[in-house]
């Protein structure tokens, strides 16, 4: 009787404990919707709690990139869309903050830029105090570099948009690019000198830098895209209409056309405009000073109030501009017939008297303007005078023009430290010069370098079109006349191109302009409709 009692006991408690469980069961399933699953939604709220312990100091949403936010899973598409509107909300308000804080519209200034409205020089102020004025050409010269080529049945429209785009544009604009990014807080006013026929294209090609750099700021930290500075500093624009120039001393560019060495017809350089810039400081009569670059060659590692800074230097003495040495044997190579009948002559050996090289020209146009002597200089019969004195004909425009005056009065001109406009060209690293080439060419070390001048060719002999010979004492690639630079980009994307790759080639050009594509396309209808 007592097992018997016993084995109902334990029925009924384990009859019991199975009723609780299902009790609870039941219990658990009416508390959590059909609609979610327990263990994910667990899962999730302890992801999103480590997730908080690490990211103690979240990102702010307007300073992400967007399209990551598409491609995460656990953002819903109303959450996303809230993203972008927050970004744009941001990106409106840290540009009116921009032009409040440091009294800039950029809207208008930009407006006038690529419609290409040009003014006189003599209307070129400083627009600031503290301002670099800061000067460029952007201009074509000839029916084959227009920038807009005519069609024609035989050559294809991509080639003519490599040939008019991709060198002197793609240049341009990286050169643009690196100043921007490389940029301090001092203000810039670019001062671009062009004409009319490519005022409109040279007003695009600033404006794709500014507006890209603009849009930039707001959406990219700078920890996925470097720049010195967050934002852009002040930015002012000047498009000069070179006409006024070119009619300013008509005897000077005569004096020099005289003179000149025969080239290609195509050659830029036999251009009344290359003889402008002697006569800078009566054009320009509302400006003190201003520094003018080659716009399409020169690669910045620094920012360029580091170069503007270099005046304290021209200041401190008595010459009326700066400029650096060529760092070549060319003016000693072109001075051969004065050094035979001078043979004691220290004009085109190394140092001093090398010559000028005029991818950075620091000027002060008021000293100009007041030197007698500088000015008696400029005209025609002493032009003449002051080339057939050295036995050498014109082939590098007003280079030969300063290089020439610089022998005979060289307190007109301050030498720029070359490391503001290191040349890297090695063309004359060849016989007969090949021993004495380092002697020209050697400069401060490479990551000493401030401005890298992307001129003439190399690094090696070979692309100069020059077989090495063994016995050259310059043969060893490892020697320190020689040493490697190049564009890894430009070179990428000419291998696109070059491989056929046409749309690669496009996407790799990100500066190229829609509109001028349209353009184009809609000129050659019109020309296809005429004929």
């Amino acid at each position: 009787m007592f097992f018997r009692k016993k084995k109902y006991v334990l029925f009924f408690n384990r009859t019991l404990f199975l009723l609780c469980c299902f009790t609870m069961l039941i219990f658990i399933h009416t508390q959590v919707p059909a609609s979610q699953n327990l263990v994910q939604d667990v899962h999730k709220k302890i992801q999103k709690s480590f997730k908080y312990i690490h990211d103690k100091k979240p990102k702010k949403p307007f300073t992400r990139f967007v399209q990551p936010l598409a491609a995460e899973e656990h953002v819903e598409r109303k959450e996303f869309n809230e993203a972008v509107r927050v970004i744009n909300k941001k990106m409106r308000d840290h540009t009116e903050q921009l032009e409040k804080e440091k009294n800039i519209t950029y809207t208008p200034r930009l407006e006038n830029l690529i419609k290409g409205v040009l003014v006189p020089p003599s209307e070129v102020v400083t627009p600031v105090p503290d301002a670099i004025n800061l000067g460029l050409i952007i201009i074509h010269i000839g029916e084959e570099q227009k920038f807009e080529p005519k069609f024609e049945e035989q050559k294809d429209p991509f080639d003519l948009l490599v040939m008019n785009w991709y060198g002197f544009a793609f240049k341009t604009l990286r050169t643009l690019n690196l100043i921007m990014e490389r940029a301090g807080t001092t203000p810039i006013h670019f001062i671009i000198v062009t004409n009319q026929e490519s005022a409109s294209f040279a007003g695009r090609l600033v404006g794709t830098i500014i507006t890209k750099r603009l849009a930039m700021d707001i959406i990219l930290t700078r920890d996925y895209k470097w720049r010195r500075h967050q934002s852009i500093p002040p930015v002012y624009f000047s498009l000069v209409d070179s006409d006024y120039m070119i009619d300013l001393n008509p005897g000077f560019a005569q004096g020099m056309m005289d003179n000149q060495m025969k080239t290609k017809s195509d050659d830029k350089y036999r251009s009344k405009f290359y003889f402008i810039a002697p006569n800078y400081h009566k054009a320009f009569t509302s400006l003190d000073k201003a520094v003018f670059i080659d716009g399409t060659d020169l690669e910045f590692t620094v920012d360029v109030k580091e170069l503007w800074d270099q005046y304290e230097a021209l200041d401190n003495s008595t010459a009326l501009m700066s400029m650096g040495l060529d760092l070549t044997p060319h003016y000693f190579m072109f001075l051969s017939g004065y050094l035979k009948d001078n043979p004691d002559s220290k004009f085109g050996q190394p140092g001093r008297f090398q010559g000028f090289n005029t991818g950075v020209v620091l000027y002060r146009f008021d000293r100009m303007r007041e030197s007698e002597l500088y000015n008696s200089y400029l005209t025609r019969e002493k032009v003449n005078e002051v080339i057939k004195m050295f036995k050498y004909e014109v082939s590098l425009a007003e280079q030969d023009f300063f290089t020439n005056l610089g022998f005979i009065h060289p307190e007109i001109f301050h030498i720029l430290p070359c490391e503001f406009n290191r040349q890297v060209s090695i063309q004359y690293n060849r016989p007969p010069y090949e021993e004495v080439f380092h002697q020209y060419h050697d400069c401060v070390p490479k990551d000493k370098v401030k401005i890298f001048h992307l001129n003439g060719c190399g690094p090696t002999p070979a692309q100069c079109g020059n077989t090495p010979d063994p016995s050259w004492k310059t043969y060893d690639i490892r020697n320190k006349s020689q040493f490697l630079h190049m564009d890894i980009e430009a070179m990428w994307s000419h291998w696109a191109y070059m491989n056929g790759d046409e749309d690669e080639f496009l996407k790799n050009l990100v500066y190229q302009d829609a509109i001028q594509m349209n353009h184009l396309r809609f000129k050659k209808g019109q020309e296809s409709s005429m004929g």
